[in-house]
């Protein structure tokens, strides 16, 4: 009998929260169809689409063009650089590192797509995390260039100054 009663109260239960359900959807479906009339409490107004560059969007064309002519297969043997950003391999373990999963192999050096997105995971670790952790300060073109050229600490370097010189020249040649 126990057993009856709660097989009936569970149907019953189980009827009105289909039926409830229903009348959700139903309401949802009459409201679609014919919406509130509008009141004049609410102005309506268009906000305007504004671009704003991704730095790192702007300063990767700049940097294919200096490391590889902007050439996908581009191969530096004596540094084990490869691809139109010329990268390398400890760049790509790097990046696998800093996403926890072996997303990117050693081929995707060679694609450009995958080659952007190295680039940019790269830039956005050291850049916008241990850069400005480090000194409090957003990273500047210049900034992401070196570090690009140097290495995690690449923007502290003697050695990446000339490199950002020729970048800048690219970038200056655009605009």
């Amino acid at each position: 009998m126990n057993k009856a009663l709660i097989l009936v109260s569970g149907i019953i239960f189980g009827i009105a929260i289909g039926g409830i359900y229903i009348l959700l959807l139903v309401g949802k479906t009459l409201m679609a169809t014919n919406p509130p009339a509008q009141t004049n409490l609410v102005k309506h107004y268009t906000i305007p689409t504004i671009h704003i560059p991704d730095p790192l969007d702007v300063l990767y064309p700049a940097i294919c063009l200096i490391e590889s002519d902007n050439d996908p297969r581009a191969v530096n043997r004596s540094e084990g650089a490869v691809g139109i950003a010329q990268i390398r391999m400890i760049c790509v373990e790097d990046v696998n590192r800093i996403l926890q999963a072996p997303v990117f192999g050693p081929d995707d050096r060679l694609d450009p797509v995958a080659s952007k997105e190295i680039f940019k995971i790269y830039l956005a670790h050291y850049g916008d995390r241990v850069y400005n952790k480090m000194t409090g300060k957003k990273p500047s073109l210049e900034v992401y260039a070196r570090i690009w050229n140097g290495g995690p600490t690449g923007w502290r370097k003697k050695t990446t100054l000339g490199y950002w010189k020729k970048v800048k020249a690219e970038l200056d040649k655009k605009n």
